[in-house]
């Protein structure tokens, strides 16, 4: 039987940092996980720490300007990975503008 872990700490990290280390790993890849990661951070990014959320939202806006440059030139790869994980992308960035009335 699994152990239920009733607090936001796990082995001395914040969820919101394991969250945060996360994103930072996804963000360029080119995988289905990127889109359910994407996806699950965009319906909980409000519940991160706050330090977090500012770091995600300026790494993300950052994201999307080097791969709108990218696109333009036509390089092969992007920053943010494929047509689909640019989308997935989206999801969060448009969760934090929703939220934060941007």
């Amino acid at each position: 039987m699994k152990k239920i872990i009733e607090t936001d700490q796990y082995l001395g990290w914040e969820c919101s940092e394991l969250v945060f280390w996360a994103f930072r790993y996804f963000l360029g890849r080119m995988t289905i996980e990127t889109r359910v990661f994407a996806d699950r951070l965009a319906n909980s990014y409000w519940k991160l720490d706050e330090k977090q959320r500012n770091i995600i939202k300026q790494e993300l806006d950052r994201g999307f300007e080097l791969d709108d440059a990218s696109r333009k030139r036509g390089d092969k790869f992007h920053p943010l990975g494929m047509d689909c994980d640019r989308d997935a992308w989206e999801g969060v960035r448009t969760a934090y503008r929703k939220e934060g009335g941007l």
